[in-house]
């Protein structure tokens, strides 16, 4: 699992650090082959992760997350943690699993 968080932290089996200015590090890290995808054009995302302005996150968040009748949202959008990354898409689809889950057991 590679976890990417504050200075000196963990990537995988390796270390990383800052390196002089704002670039990083990575040791004994090799990138052999890169692909992307411009999500932007794509038909059906027409989107990247969420640009959200200063204190949208923190002053709208709870509120898209709160369910309208019988309408959940789930997705990195509406994460509290890693917003825009699959592992903010699991944590809130795991999350509106359980609130649907009460709420047709009610």
């Amino acid at each position: 699992m590679h976890r990417f968080g504050e200075w000196g932290r963990l990537v995988g089996p390796r270390i990383i650090s800052p390196s002089k200015g704002s670039h990083w590090t990575f040791s004994t890290v090799t990138d052999e082959r890169s692909i992307g995808h411009d999500w932007v054009s794509d038909e059906f995302s027409r989107q990247t992760w969420p640009m959200l302005k200063p204190n949208q996150l923190t002053r709208y968040l709870r509120e898209l997350q709160r369910p309208e009748d019988c309408v959940f949202l789930a997705g990195s959008d509406y994460a509290n943690g890693w917003m825009g990354f699959i592992d903010g898409a699991i944590e809130s689809g795991l999350g509106v699993s359980r609130e649907v889950n009460k709420h047709l057991s009610a």
